[in-house]
């Protein structure tokens, strides 16, 4: 297969495996087993040995040294968990890759997973930087570095299986250039690109909510970093990025005090006084996206910038004096009135459209947003 580039389908996308995990456990799995159909003897075990290594876990490439017999397994359980690889070197202990391609794995899962038994090292094993939380803080492989040494060993193939080989590299490429096309569209501001994102797109025929949740918040995520780069106004901000909410996918700050940081920022007069008077009401900036990363026309609404709110008491009379006291501007429309009994409910809302997704651009949107309703300051 010559298609290195991934402008063509796959194997993988016409079974419709790619967002699997469980496909991808067991496709990584047999590529380690150096007796396998697939022909690469132990190519890409030693291979994914001496990464291992270079990540600080050392025992697969000392069992192999010592010609100390390994298993690799897949979809183990261990206790109320499940290990998605097991590499099992012999006396030495094992190694567990909890996988995570289009899903979001969390430092806690990881530790459990480390904790839970003595002689089990982990490693996360994920599609990109942004498939783990960023509290994740043991040793991580990347599918690009898996794709690296596939690409490295992927001639040695059998003639039969090697086409599978190398249409699970022709995939990997894929998929991680769509990655990277985000960066360059939105992140370096390469709009021109954005037909290349959406034909990509529409090849590996991405379709699904968790898909379109994903990329998003790849691109989320990747404008946070850029606000901790670049933006300091922003980055002194405590940002969360949520991927699981029916409405979309969202970047938020609860934070109540403001005080302490750098610039601190002060909510208008008319918002602090309303936190005075309802029991435990407090506001905040809230970026939202319903379908951003996923290709389309660059002037379609993608998402929007939100006040919220969140009281312990009577909510409707909070949305009420923000629409007597505030008001609306530009585009902006006041929402739905909200169930008395909510806990978090949005006052206003503004439209943000494709193009605006551009870091440096929608940075610019966040902080006119910050201070349409308050200030930075010294």
């Amino acid at each position: 297969m010559h298609d290195t580039h991934g402008t063509q389908r796959t194997i993988i996308d016409i079974l419709r495996k790619g967002n699997q995990e469980l496909f991808h456990s067991s496709m990584i799995a047999w590529l380690l087993e150096p007796h396998a159909e697939h022909g690469l003897g132990a190519g890409f075990l030693d291979g994914f040995a001496a990464l291992l290594h270079a990540k600080g876990a050392p025992e697969l490439q000392v069992a192999l040294d010592r010609e100390l017999p390994i298993r690799v397994l897949t979809e183990q359980t261990a206790g109320t968990g499940r290990y998605d690889i097991v590499l099992d070197c012999a006396q030495l202990g094992k190694v567990v890759l909890e996988n995570k391609t289009k899903s979001l794995g969390e430092d806690s899962q990881l530790r459990r997973y480390a904790d839970r038994n003595k002689g089990v090292h982990v490693v996360a094993l994920g599609l990109c930087e942004e498939s783990f939380s960023r509290k994740q803080e043991l040793r991580m492989v990347r599918y690009g570095e898996v794709r690296n040494i596939l690409a490295s060993v992927v001639d040695q193939a059998d003639p039969e299986f090697g086409v599978l080989v190398r249409h699970y590299l022709a995939f990997l490429h894929r998929e991680l250039h769509t990655l990277d096309l985000i960066t360059d569209v939105y992140g370096s501001g390469q709009l021109e690109r954005h037909a290349e994102l959406s034909d990509r797109l529409a090849l590996s025929q991405v379709h699904t909510e968790n898909d379109r949740r994903f990329l998003d918040s790849v691109l989320l995520e990747r404008f946070h970093r850029h606000l901790e780069d670049q933006v300091p106004t922003l980055a002194q901000l405590d940002w969360h990025v949520y991927k699981n909410d029916r409405s979309g996918v969202w970047m938020a700050d609860y934070r109540t005090d403001y005080a302490a940081l750098p610039r601190p920022y002060r909510f208008r007069p008319e918002l602090r006084a309303i936190r005075e008077d309802v029991p435990h009401a407090k506001f905040w900036i809230h970026l939202e996206l319903w379908n951003g990363a996923t290709g389309g026309k660059l002037d379609a609404q993608a998402g929007i910038l939100q006040l919220r709110a969140g009281s312990e008491g009577d909510n409707r009379q909070v949305c009420d004096r923000v629409r007597d006291t505030v008001g609306i501007e530009g585009p902006e429309v006041f929402m739905n009135k909200p169930n008395p009994k909510s806990k978090s409910f949005g006052l206003i809302k503004s439209p943000i459209q494709r193009r605006e997704l551009v870091f440096d651009a929608l940075a610019d949107r966040l902080v006119a947003f910050y201070e349409r309703f308050g200030s930075f300051g010294p």
